[in-house]
């Protein structure tokens, strides 16, 4: 690359995640600038010519998304947040704008290892967080106030919890609570069990199979499942929220492989 000001955009759109798994993959991108734009180049081939400096920074971190996942064709993608407490694992599925990034954002500043907010990737009863990072709406900002200490030149809007000061670690691990989130803003929390055909349905309904097929779907929603408690987070006050999960998961069984 030899563009400073292409270099000084994309850095904090990268994450930085410490990833426990084994890198299968490995590519170049070359992105040199001329008087039309920027041409990229992937692995030695001409890909695109991107007109301004946005563009080259989205094309970019578009692309390298597409390929991490095109590199793991096995595993079914859920539309998940994901955070550990005391050794043991959630995931918070829900439609967008359910409130899955401003529970996990809210979740770092609890003490929680917190992995992700966008995307878990399941297979053989394990969840592997898919390290993204995160972007906040607006109305986040004022539900988790500690944003409000980011340093000045950082842009809260995009973050993650190494950019937040915590530590961030991506590692496959069992899950031990399944919490489907409906949203209640502005009002109370309740916690209900949910049947676990019922979250089947519903966690289903948030993914994407891998190549395999249906039925490695449904294997790998029912084997993870299987070793989880399932419940409906009706997500109002982040206060309660934060009180009722941290409790379902010190009472949840620890599932071991």
């Amino acid at each position: 690359m030899d563009c400073e000001r292409l270099a000084a955009a994309l850095d904090p759109l990268l994450q930085r995640a410490r990833q426990g798994y084994p890198v299968t993959r490995l590519h170049r991108f070359d992105v040199r600038r001329s008087a039309d734009g920027y041409r990229i180049e992937e692995d030695g081939l001409a890909e695109s010519l991107e007109p301004t400096l946005e563009s080259a920074c989205y094309a970019l971190t578009s692309r390298i998304h597409a390929m991490a996942l095109a590199a793991l064709p096995e595993f079914t993608k859920v539309h998940a947040g994901c955070a550990t407490w005391r050794g043991r694992r959630l995931i918070a599925v829900g439609p967008p704008e359910a409130g899955k990034t401003t529970l996990m954002t809210r979740l770092v500043y609890e003490g929680f290892a917190v992995h992700g907010d966008e995307m878990v990737l399941l297979k053989d009863g394990l969840a592997l967080p898919y390290p993204r990072r995160f972007g906040v709406r607006t109305p986040t900002l004022a539900l988790v106030p500690q944003l409000a200490a980011v340093p000045r030149g950082a842009n809260p809007r995009v973050t993650d919890p190494a950019a937040l000061g915590f530590d961030w670690v991506i590692e496959p691990a069992p899950v031990a609570a399944v919490f489907y989130l409906v949203p209640n803003h502005g009002g109370r929390t309740s916690l209900d069990p949910c049947p676990k055909h019922l979250m089947a349905h519903r966690v289903m309904s948030q993914s994407t199979g891998p190549e395999t097929g249906r039925r490695a779907w449904i294997r790998d929603v029912c084997v993870m499942l299987d070793l989880a408690s399932s419940y409906t987070l009706t997500l109002g006050d982040l206060d309660e929220a934060v009180n009722v999960v941290k409790a379902t998961l010190e009472g949840a069984p620890s599932a071991e492989f």
